[in-house]
This record gives C-alpha cells, structure tokens and sequence, in this order.
C-alpha cells in the first residue's frame, strides 16, 4: 500500500486493518516521506525504484498494489514498467528489482498531469520559520492566514515533529519544493509509444473530489483496457471517510484476481 502526497504509511492504517483479516499487508512510505530518505531527485520512477527496491529486501516480488493520490501515480508507475522494460522504468533499469503486479488498485487519482495546486502549500511550509515555535499549536497559528482550511493544516501537521530541541518535518519538504513538478506529471510509462497496461486493475474515485471525474474514464480505460471502476460518496482521502466500503471493494477486487498469487 502506497500513500499519497505529504503523509506516511500511517495514513493507510484504517484501510489496512480491514484487509489484513485476509491477507498479510504491507504499507511503505513514499522515498523522502515519513522519515524515509529521499533520493537526489523526487520523480514518479525513483519514488518507484525506492518502493521496488524496499520490497525486494522484503523478498516480495509479486503482489497486489494498492496506491492513493500520489502512491496511486507511483503504482500506476510500477504497472507501465512491465510494457517496455527495456526502455522506460527504473534511472538505472539494470539494476532495478523486478516488482509483478498481480492487481492494481488506484485511489482517486489518473494517469494524468494535474495543475500546480500544491504549490501554495508547500511556499507556506517553507515560509514556516521551525526555530521560533515551541508547540505544533504554534505551527498551526502561523499557518492559518496562508492555509485557511484547518483540516489540511492538521493533515500536514501530523508531519511536524520534534527533533532534538527543534521541530522538522517527516517529509522531504526542500526536495519537495524543488521536485514538485516531476511529481504532477503523468505516469511516465502511461504514454502512446508504450502500448496498454494489462494488469487487473481497479480505479474507485471519491464523488466529491475533483481528482478522478468522468472524463478521465477514457484516458484510464485507454492505458488500462481492463479497469474496473468504482465510486464512493466522499472526498478525496475515501479511504479515511469510508474505510470498511473502501475495503469492501479493494477485498472483492482481490478475491477475484488472487488465483495463482497471493493467498
């Protein structure tokens, strides 16, 4: 299970606890994300190659993926690698660990550049002067005027913490300032020269957010010929608004897609 942008693998613990009554789960924090190291550039293939390469020491080289917002690109990432290998994927495809997706299942996201809109967020963070707070309740005071909605303040303040004397955030937020653009592009193996995507693969979409509307189906079911598609009555963290019926979905994909894999 891969998180999105911003949190950890703690974000996913709800939906986890749900599927792990079936099946052994494993949640990774992103490279540059939840204290993991980042690497010296954040791109959809490297946050790739960490996730691989984690896995790999895990001694897991096939299973099902689960991927929200972010981690949703990085999974969609690991699934196009299998249509060219020798020519896209990993910085260093020689030396990449191979990853088998017996299932995809993507979040409320698309294979798809989106617009800049984290932009504001991560210049507020920087602008956050780490030596003059005290207390987390500090960090949210002088967050309030450049990002108004207290929800996302707490979001991003659960990746606040104290380091020594000092408070530093969990995330790579430098790199993310500097790299931010990488991350908002499509998939880099999601691309007409690549040819389709054939993993069992499963989109569901929050109704209430704006990140996976109708007129993505098109563009899904163009690189993923045989995706599913589910909607759920919440926003774009469903997976934390409607966890059970999010994993009642994700339990029916995978029953049906776990022959000759996971058990």
């Amino acid at each position: 299970m891969l998180h999105g942008l911003f949190g950890d693998r703690d974000n996913l613990r709800s939906l986890a606890l749900h599927l792990e009554r079936a099946r052994p789960v494993i949640r990774l924090n992103l490279a540059g994300h939840g204290g993991a190291p980042a690497p010296e550039r954040l791109t959809l293939d490297t946050l790739a190659d960490a996730a691989a390469q984690e896995l790999a020491e895990a001694g897991i080289t096939d299973c099902h993926m689960i991927g929200h917002s972010l981690g949703g690109k990085v999974a969609m990432t690991l699934a196009g690698r299998a249509l060219a290998p020798q020519q896209v994927g990993a910085q260093d495809p020689a030396q990449a660990p191979a990853v088998t997706l017996a299932s995809l299942t993507v979040l409320d996201i698309a294979p798809k550049r989106y617009a800049p809109h984290h932009r504001p967020l991560l210049e507020a963070m920087a602008s956050l002067d780490l030596t003059a707070i005290n207390t987390r309740k500090d960090a949210d005071t002088a967050l309030r005027e450049s990002i108004p909605e207290a929800g996302t303040r707490a979001f991003l303040l659960k990746s606040l913490s104290r380091d020594g004397d000092s408070w530093a955030w969990q995330f790579a937020l430098d790199q993310l300032v500097a790299d931010y653009d990488q991350l908002a592009l499509p998939p880099p193996q999601i691309e007409p020269s690549a040819g389709a995507v054939l993993t069992p693969s499963l989109f569901i979409r929050g109704t209430d957010s704006d990140y996976l509307v109708d007129d993505d189906i098109a563009l899904v079911k163009r690189w993923f010929p045989q995706a599913e598609f589910r909607a759920v009555k919440a926003g774009h963290w469903l997976h934390a608004e409607k966890p059970a019926q999010i994993a009642e979905l994700c339990e029916d994909f995978l029953m049906r897609h776990q022959a000759g894999h996971l058990t």
